[in-house]
């Protein structure tokens, strides 16, 4: 069967802004969130475990994310900061929902920060067809604009911890330009790719 990498959600930022439950499926949260605040500001939320089997998504790259504070997107808006500083305490929470989603799921989500750990997740949906049951979901960290790193000395942290990949355009940062705030790369984002 063909297997799906999904390339971009916000899992940490929408566990702790709306307190969503990825182990349920999307109707079974759209239920628990109906008249809420989350369809109101954010859409319907569109998946959860049992959607991203039945749709063979087998990867998920799980972003760190959160907005300056210039984007941010209302008083309910907890995800959101001023500085590096608070940038790097908001990534450094959202990475730690993804380890206790792993740790409280370990059957619906593990994290992907090796070639083995890919291969393990990669073997369990090649078994699951064979032994009739649901594989876990890979996740791979992937910080999203990199305000959180304060300097490249930190970058070593971080891969410790499990980030993966690093996307250093959403709203512009001292790395480069973004969404609805173009630019190229600067000279400290060209430091930044080359280490």
């Amino acid at each position: 069967k063909r297997l799906l990498v999904d390339a971009h959600q916000d899992l940490a930022w929408n566990i702790l802004t709306f307190g969503r439950d990825y182990t349920l499926s999307a109707e079974k949260t759209r239920q628990r969130e109906a008249g809420g605040l989350a369809p109101q500001v954010n859409g319907d939320t569109l998946l959860g475990y049992p959607d991203y089997i039945r749709g063979n998504v087998a990867i998920v790259f799980a972003t760190l994310f959160a907005a300056p504070h210039r984007a941010k997107g209302g008083e309910w808006d907890k995800q959101s900061y001023a500085d590096s500083n608070q940038a790097r305490k908001l990534y450094s929470d959202q990475l730690d929902v993804y380890y206790r989603l792993m740790d409280q799921a370990p059957d619906k989500f593990r994290l992907v920060r090796s070639a083995l750990e890919l291969d393990t997740v990669l073997k369990a949906w090649s078994a699951s067809d064979e032994h009739q049951t649901n594989p876990p979901v890979g996740l791979v960290p992937l910080m999203e604009g990199g305000d959180a790193i304060r300097s490249l000395d930190e970058l070593p942290e971080w891969w410790e911890r499990g980030v993966r990949i690093l996307g250093p355009a959403w709203m512009s940062t001292r790395f480069c330009g973004g969404t609805r705030e173009p630019g190229p790369l600067t000279k400290e984002g060209h430091s930044l790719l080359e280490a």
